[in-house]
């Protein structure tokens, strides 16, 4: 559905009522009587929903030479042996009002392209899209507004104030530098644009709330100056993947997103802890940290209670797949707000003036992913590897139900480690959101245009040069990206395994030797939590509404003493993750340049030599911040400085866990340190 309001039939619409119709709402707009045949190179077969070629209106002035994208120097179509395509606003109206990312999506020269709420292609580009002409990247891509760079976030692109878009199909890098090497695109606003518009557009989705977008335009001015404002807000509703057949398959269909690591691990019973721990991967010959192996390791399920949490039951009985792909959703809630707003002039006869400004905020407030990230991949053990990176002690209250399920017996067992675990993988997270069980990452960014051009010819004081067009300019572009994405901290979850777990607990650790609190006598008391790793922790897989048959609360289990019961507290899964890791990214861009370009009286056989030349000036400054300390690099090791760890060489006899790449305490997301860059 959409509804327009435009121009003087829009506002006799408001104020007819009233018995007054302003004599206002003419539109006079330049730009929209260049055609395609006019401005694109060769003429191309175009597809039905692509660029249409269409005739001047009667009693519009005909533009029989402009600047084509790709090229400094004017010229008609026969002139420009250029790959350029061009959409027209009308062409876009008929099309449904495309958004920016459903525009860029739809062009059959386009590769990859960010901007849905994809993860692993970077969630913090949702609702920021980029294009990525001949699928080489989007930094090889040239993003222009009016020939002019623009970020290449094109959030703040003002759809409704758009009369066109060339996009040239070819490299450009002798033309505008090696950011177009993939192709050029430039969306040209509207010239002369007088009167108002109010737009809108609702699309129902069937399982969401809808998308939809508001947009008003307001053009004033007479004789040589124009000012144009616009304004638009752009909503998307959370669209869920088990809501789509495609984005919802089995694992016999797509094993893709099923992941081995889960909450549902088989655990190793080790023997007695070495008097001195090692950094060596614990055997059933080396001791190293957690003492030597008392058997095979003991899986936390049986194949009936991995699938009832919808889980497949995989390797012999070794794993328990889940499938990950129903924590994250096709489409995130999302806004993008903009602003534009430009200003036309006729300085002289012979120099006219344009400047404009432009605006877009994306707040995407939850970007779902997993519940957790492996805690696998790196660990708070001594010895490195993907294995053995977590010890539940014997006396972890909640190992005596484990091990009556699994028949494993506790006589000489001081504790178990697991070969590979998540900490919430089929059990969701409730630590961050009521909307959804896995991760969310919030997204703002902020993206800023000011830019400013004189041009014309040199006029009759040049002389012989007075044909001699000019072109100088000056563009701002700044952008402001923060994203805000939780990752658990390996140290926090060994101590809440030792019972020495939640923001309230405070022990004191009696044997400095060995990592983390150690003092059983006060381990799950004045407020020190104990973390129930094991399948009886959780009541269902919340995203399916799938009940867990191996819970302690569904089977009517009494929870053990010193514990709150089976599952885990909002307040300690919370704790586990920490202050999240926040980065902010702020990018500004200055640019000057000034082009000349003339036609020679030189003639060969295609017609007149023209020649353009000009020169660029650029400044690039990119500052990346992490303000927490757990992630910009000020805390290099798995466990916090409190323990005296400085990176080691693993080769090193002193080795303590801690390797020289500073990994940080996060379980998968490795340390980024602040940097600042600037280049001229």
């Amino acid at each position: 559905m959409k509804f327009t309001l435009s121009g003087a039939s829009g506002v006799a619409i408001l104020a007819g009522l009233a018995g007054v119709l302003p004599a206002w709402g003419q539109q006079v707009d330049g730009s929209q009587t260049i055609t395609t045949s006019q401005i694109s190179g060769p003429q191309q077969a175009a597809p039905a929903a692509g660029p249409q070629q269409t005739a001047p209106a009667a009693g519009r002035k005909e533009v029989d030479k402009v600047v084509v994208t790709g090229s400094f120097i004017k010229g008609s179509a026969e002139d420009a042996a250029l790959p350029v395509e061009v959409y027209s606003q009308e062409e876009q109206e008929k099309q449904g009002s495309p958004t920016a990312l459903d525009f860029v999506k739809s062009l059959s020269i386009s590769g990859p392209t960010v901007g849905e709420a994809y993860y692993f292609g970077g969630a913090a580009n949702t609702g920021s899209p980029r294009i990525n002409l001949r699928g080489i990247g989007a930094s090889r891509t040239l993003t222009l507004l009016n020939g002019r760079r623009m970020s290449d976030n094109i959030a703040n692109m003002p759809a409704i104030a758009i009369a066109r878009t060339e996009i040239l199909k070819d490299g450009a890098a002798v033309t505008y530098g090696a950011d177009a090497t993939g192709g050029v695109v430039n969306y040209i606003t509207r010239d002369n644009y007088r009167g108002f518009t109010v737009s809108g557009n609702y699309k129902a989705i069937d399982a969401s709330n809808g998308d939809y977008d508001l947009h008003a335009m307001a053009g004033l001015g007479s004789g040589d100056t124009n000012l144009l404002v616009a304004a638009e807000w752009e909503h998307r509703s959370r669209l869920n993947t088990q809501d789509r057949k495609f984005s919802n398959l089995p694992y016999n269909v797509n094993p893709a997103p099923w992941s081995a690591t889960t909450n549902l691990a088989s655990y190793t019973p080790r023997g007695a802890l070495p008097a001195v721990p090692s950094a060596t991967n614990p055997s059933s010959t080396v001791n190293g940290e957690f003492g030597a192996a008392l058997g095979a390791a003991k899986p936390d399920f049986t194949q009936a209670s991995c699938e009832s949490v919808g889980g497949v039951y995989a390797t012999g009985g070794a794993s328990c797949l889940y499938d990950y792909i129903s924590y994250y959703n096709l489409v995130e809630q999302q806004d993008i707000y903009r602003v534009y707003a430009q200003v036309n002039t006729k300085v002289n006869d012979h120099m006219d003036f344009h400047g404009e400004v432009a605006f877009g905020e994306v707040i995407a407030p939850e970007v779902f992913g997993s519940p957790s990230q492996p805690g696998n991949v790196r660990g708070p053990a001594l010895a490195v590897g993907g294995t053995n990176q977590y010890y539940v002690p014997a006396t972890n209250p909640f190992v005596a139900q484990f091990a009556a399920d699994a028949g494993q017996s506790l006589t000489g067992v001081s504790g178990f480690t697991m070969g590979s675990f998540r900490p919430f993988a089929h059990n969701g997270n409730i630590a961050f959101s009521d909307n959804g069980y896995g991760t969310p990452s919030k997204i703002d960014n902020q993206v800023w245009r000011v830019a400013g051009g004189l041009k014309g010819d040199l006029g009759d004081w040049a002389g012989p040069l007075k044909d001699v067009s000019y072109d100088f300019g000056v563009t701002y572009n700044s952008s402001n990206a923060f994203n805000d994405t939780p990752d658990t901290l390996g140290y926090r979850l060994q101590q809440a395994l030792n019972g020495f777990g939640g923001p309230n607990c405070a022990a004191a650790d009696l044997d400095p030797v060995r990592l983390g609190t150690q003092n059983p006598a006060a381990a799950g008391k004045n407020g020190c939590l104990w973390f129930n790793p094991f399948s009886t922790s959780f009541t269902k897989q919340p995203e399916l509404n799938l009940q867990n048959t191996n819970s302690g609360t569904n089977r009517g289990l009494t929870a053990p003493a010193g514990t709150s019961g089976w599952e885990n507290s909002k307040e300690l899964a919370r704790w586990l993750f920490g202050d999240n890791r926040s980065t902010e990214t702020i990018t500004n861009d200055l640019t000057i340049d000034y082009v000349m370009s003339s036609e020679t009286p030189i003639k060969l056989w295609g017609g007149n030599v023209s020649v353009a030349a000009g020169a660029q000036w650029r400044q690039t400054e990119s500052r990346t911040t992490a303000s927490n300390d757990f992630y910009n690099g000020n805390t290099p090791c798995e466990w916090p400085a409190l323990y005296g760890q400085i990176p080691r060489n693993p080769a090193d006899p002193a080795f303590n866990g801690c390797t020289p790449d500073n990994p940080g305490p996060y379980v998968f997301f490795s340390t980024v340190p602040n940097i600042n860059v600037d280049r001229q």
